[in-house]
């Protein structure tokens, strides 16, 4: 895992200028790779990569970047790890090819000048974002994973490109201007984070997952897509026993795979189904003690400990449990630096807590990210499924009829309820499916609400729900259960849960890795119809059917619980200063942007929402005026 960085120009420049700019940006990375630093330039002066090197495999000089082809006609700076890079290496030298080092890099770049990018591409599993230069040709190809986990920007300015693994690299450029994009924070006040592949700055967009982009020598560029999810391969019979035993034997492979590392490996444990299985399953392919990670919040809403602990002792683990009291005012400036935008999903807090933590025992930790979003891990898709086995009936009834329902239902109290579920289930009731994922998912601001949000709404070209509807665009004719599983994969686990976890193990110089995210898993998942995916009233039967092989009944039969911290309380009262003040600021974001009588009302809880929301939406806005202050590019609001 590293830091990658590069300059392609239309014209010539100097060689030394262009090395300097390369190695600046870099350097802004170095928090990606504290281990190595590394720039080349080609001989025209047109060119700079720029690397900063986090050594998990292949530990020497052998694994040094940029790295250059033994033909001596490609150049690539990589980010990530090809975990069947063993098995490459022992197909390309088959082929006649002889390795100096074992690096996973040497194997890519080999891969990519023998058999050529797309089919290079379909042979590799992992997770990355690189930049190939071929000599040859005078061509830069940017390159990013399947499912998105490793981030890769670029922006073109003064007929020259520039590409960086985290936007903190742009603000190094001289003579670059940056400035924010209205409708980014548009969207963010929906989501709660800018949807790829847009940027809260002008000009600055990402590299689409599981696409490759060629800019050739004039910086012109074809953008082409090596993979596609679809669900053209679903499998119409198939046995719910049948595919928990698939299930099994594509996540131990998953697994095995990804304990790949000359470095220590451990596990994050919260004590849920789907760290439980990983922890069990790692643990059990290992010849040494796996290190586990839990981390306890105080006055968080509950304690993951004894059930991670469970886990922990039947497997034998050296388990370490972070319990934090975060200093939150301490914190926030370290989260918002972090993450270059406006994001205001509030477990990323104690995300980079145990990142930091554990990134004192190890450099490589295995999460559980993706299980919930491929095998229907929340709440909303129980409710998802109710709504598509009754949805005529529910389009018999006038929408008026759901929304006079809710203005006249008493808010609920505690969101984890019964009749919390209800009561946001008949908001999603009546609308069109874009609305309906807005409200049963990402609840920030509707579309009314930044209406009177605004003090004058922007010019935007396109409504959120219309953002949310390209998202999954190829999913547009699916039946309504499947499209919804489409925006959770390539919308909520793409733009907030890989963001969130990518910036924060990585702030620490800690890989993370995502089983549940191999491609072929996530193949496999896709295909599973319905009736597999939710066999029952619980959330993920398919892999609590498979925890019962591993885990104690009290974590695969536990309901789903998502790490709860104290919103509520933190924005009541220990942050009720800070939040009013950074909202509040004269010449801040918020008030430039957004009617103070409103967002006063918002803060003095004086909207008709149940804390839940309101606490959500409060945060959305303290977020960004929190990102505002702290960045000093000046808002372009035409």
């Amino acid at each position: 895992m590293c830091g990658i960085a590069g300059i392609f120009s239309a014209f010539s420049q100097s060689k030394e200028s262009l090395a300097v700019t390369a190695r600046k940006m870099a350097a802004a990375l170095k928090h990606r790779g504290p281990d190595d630093e590394g720039c080349w330039t080609d001989a025209a002066g047109a060119l700079a990569l720029g690397h900063r090197r986090l050594s998990i495999i292949d530990l020497t000089r052998d694994g040094h970047q940029p790295m250059v082809s033994s033909c001596g006609r490609f150049v690539i700076v990589f980010n990530g790890e090809i975990y069947n890079y063993l098995e490459l290496r022992d197909e390309l030298r088959k082929e006649g090819f002889a390795f100096h080092g074992h690096s996973d890099t040497e194997v890519l770049l080999a891969a990519l000048s023998h058999w050529g990018t797309e089919a290079a591409l379909a042979r590799v599993a992992g997770m990355f974002a690189f930049a190939l230069w071929d000599d040859r040709e005078r061509r830069l190809t940017l390159v990013r994973d399947r499912a998105g986990k490793k981030p890769l920007y670029y922006m073109i300015a003064s007929r020259t490109l520039y590409f960086a693994s985290e936007i903190k690299a742009f603000k190094v450029l001289e003579n670059v201007d940056l400035s924010v994009a209205p409708e980014a924070i548009y969207h963010y006040l929906t989501f709660g984070y800018v949807p790829a592949p847009g940027t809260v700055y002008r000009g600055i967009e990402e590299i689409p997952a599981g696409h490759y982009v060629v800019f050739n020598s004039d910086l012109s560029a074809a953008s082409r897509p090596y993979w596609v999810l679809s669900r053209s391969n679903r499998r119409e019979r198939i046995s719910f026993a049948a595919a928990v035993d698939e299930a099994e034997v594509l996540l131990k492979e998953a697994v095995r795979i990804r304990l790949r590392a000359d470095v220590p490996v451990g596990c994050f444990l919260s004590g849920g189904v789907d760290s439980g299985l990983l922890t069990a399953v790692a643990a059990l392919q290992m010849d040494r003690k796996l290190q586990t990670f839990t981390v306890a919040i105080e006055d968080g809403l509950f304690d993951e400990g004894p059930g991670a602990a469970l886990v922990a002792r039947q497997y034998g683990t050296e388990h370490h449990v972070l319990t934090i009291k975060p200093d939150i005012r301490e914190l926030l400036p370290q989260l918002i630096q972090a993450y270059d935008e406006p994001f205001a999903d509030a477990s990323a807090v104690p995300s980079l807590c145990i990142a930091a933590e554990a990134r004192k025992y190890v450099k490589v930790v295995i999460n559980g990210e993706g299980g919930d979003e491929l095998f229907c891990g929340y709440r909303r898709h129980l409710a998802m499924k109710f709504y598509d086995q009754f949805g005529a009936l529910f389009r018999l009834i006038p929408e008026a009829i759901f929304a006079l329902a809710n203005r006249i239902l008493p808010p609920p109290g505690d969101f984890r309820t019964a009749y919390a579920f209800a009561h946001r289930y008949l908001r999603g009731l009546g609308k069109t499916p874009y609305d309906r994922y807005i409200a049963w998912c990402v609840d920030g601001f509707d579309e009314r609400e930044k209406g009177d949000l605004y003090r004058c709404r922007p010019l935007i070209r396109e409504s959120s729900p219309q953002v949310l509807a390209a998202k999954a665009a190829d999913h547009a004719s699916d039946a309504p259960f499947d499209q919804f599983m489409a925006w959770d994969f390539f919308l909520n686990m793409h733009d907030d849960m890989l963001v969130k976890m990518d910036i924060a193990t990585m702030a620490h110089g800690l890989e993370g890795r995502n089983p549940f995210l191999d491609h072929r898993l996530i193949e496999w998942a896709f295909s599973l119809p319905r009736d597999i995916l939710l066999a029952d009233l619980r959330t993920k039967p398919v892999l609590r059917s498979l925890a019962k092989r591993y885990l104690p009944a009290e974590i695969s039969l536990a309901p789903k619980r998502g790490f709860e911290i104290p919103l509520i309380k933190w924005l009541r009262e220990d942050l009720r200063d800070m939040v009013y003040d950074a909202c509040l600021t004269r010449d801040g974001i918020v008030l430039d942007l957004f009617d103070r009588r409103y967002v006063n009302d918002l803060l003095d809880e004086k909207l008709p929402l149940d804390p839940d929301r309101w606490s959500k939406r409060v945060w959305i806005l303290f977020m960004l005026a929190m990102w505002g202050n702290m960045n000093e590019n000046r808002l372009l609001l035409s």
